[in-house]
């Protein structure tokens, strides 16, 4: 408790500050090329010395997965804890970046404030469906049909999309077009969306847009719905103009999806089918069903659009403790596949931090996706590489 407390007096939340801390040279910051200052005059980084970089202070940066790296099936990973407030006691800029999602953010920061017992802000945390808030500009005001979690719509709304359509309520709609069951009863905060005739999905009022937010409760359903979607001009009641066997078509309505990992760690023993395998067999579905490759663009680790969103908080939170940059980002997980593939593909600064305590549980390196760390455990890589 006395730790918690301690870092929360310690670690300072970015956004919203407007004064820039002093950058007053400390054990912890070091000069561009790893020098340390000599001296006050070094410091100073006038003349030849500041063309050169010297007397700018930069620092390291942390991109911390969750799943089988703080935490595993909800149970802290021994040192995680201890890690995450090394981190905020030394000013040290972070993020939690996760494929896990179906959520907004300032919920999964509470959850992981809650386990840890720290000041987690939803500033520091990345899921896997958080850039999509760039297509706003895109598609905020079509109509959009979305597939996911409960909360999927709530999370769009939550990123500026206005008009949005499940699922289940395409089905409501259209009950024909999955008829092996009925549709699944409608919330009740929802009722009144199947009433409102800007939300119907028509020939002149068609989906302009398909997001995935993880992998719905209902495949069966969704991946019906979605291929009919993806596979038509944007109301899939409508034969004219769908893409068939052969189709010299392209896709017209374009898909998105958060979350490509095809398993995670939880409690069992063998890994967990992840939100990406809905998408594979989705993608395997309608290629085999139309003839073409079904094309999506997919958020999350490893794709870079991902860590280019996680740099640029980083990069804030170095700005507001004083320094004048980021010499090094190290991305950590237990996911070869998702989180050291990642860093190794988003170039400078990132470094990829490979821990045994998830997926990954062999000795030396992964052999198809090495990391350029590998360490047992977050607490001993923060150990190691925090300032």
């Amino acid at each position: 408790r006395a730790a918690a407390a301690l870092a929360r007096r310690s670690h300072r939340r970015v956004v919203g500050v407007a004064v820039r801390r002093a950058a007053v040279p400390r054990s912890g910051r070091v000069l561009l090329g790893g020098q340390r200052p000599a001296s006050s005059a070094a410091s100073a980084g006038g003349g030849d010395d500041a063309a050169r970089g010297v007397g700018t202070y930069t620092t390291v940066g942390f991109a911390l997965d969750i799943d089988g790296c703080v935490w595993r099936g909800g149970d802290l990973i021994p040192g995680s804890r201890h890690a995450v407030a090394t981190l905020m006691e030394r000013d040290v800029p972070f993020v939690f970046l996760t494929n896990g999602g179906g959520r907004l953010e300032k919920e999964a920061a509470a959850t992981l404030a809650s386990k840890l017992d720290l000041d987690i802000s939803a500033e520091h945390v990345v899921l896997s469906h958080t850039p999509m808030h760039s297509l706003v500009h895109e598609h905020g005001e079509q109509l959009v049909l979305v597939s996911g979690k409960a909360r999927a719509t709530d999370v769009l709304a939550s990123y500026g999309f206005k008009r949005m359509v499940t699922t289940a309520q395409l089905h409501s709609q259209y009950p024909w077009l999955w008829p092996d069951r009925a549709p699944a009863p409608i919330p009740e905060r929802e009722l009144a969306r199947l009433e409102d005739a800007n939300l119907l999905v028509t020939p002149s009022n068609p989906i302009g847009a398909v997001f995935g937010i993880m992998d719905p409760d209902d495949w069966a359903r969704d991946m019906q719905l979605l291929v009919d979607v993806c596979r038509s001009k944007g109301c899939p009641d409508v034969r004219e103009g769908a893409m068939g066997p052969g189709s010299s078509e392209a896709q017209s309505v374009p898909l998105y999806m958060s979350c490509p990992d095809l398993e995670y760690m939880a409690e069992a023993k063998l890994p967990r089918l992840g939100a990406g395998s809905f998408g594979m067999a989705l993608a395997h579905l309608f290629e085999s069903s139309v003839g073409s490759p079904l094309r999506c663009t997919w958020f999350g680790k490893p794709r870079q659009t991902t860590y280019a969103h996680a740099l640029k908080l980083l990069e804030a939170q170095a700005t507001a403790f004083g320094f004048d940059g980021l010499r090094s980002v190290y991305g950590v997980g237990d996911n070869p596949v998702a989180d050291v593939r990642g860093a190794n593909n988003a170039g400078e600064p990132w470094e990829s931090v490979l821990v045994r305590t998830g997926v990954f549980v062999g000795d030396g390196n992964d052999a198809v996706d090495p990391g350029d760390h590998v360490f047992d455990t977050l607490g001993d890589a923060v150990k190691a590489l925090a300032p």
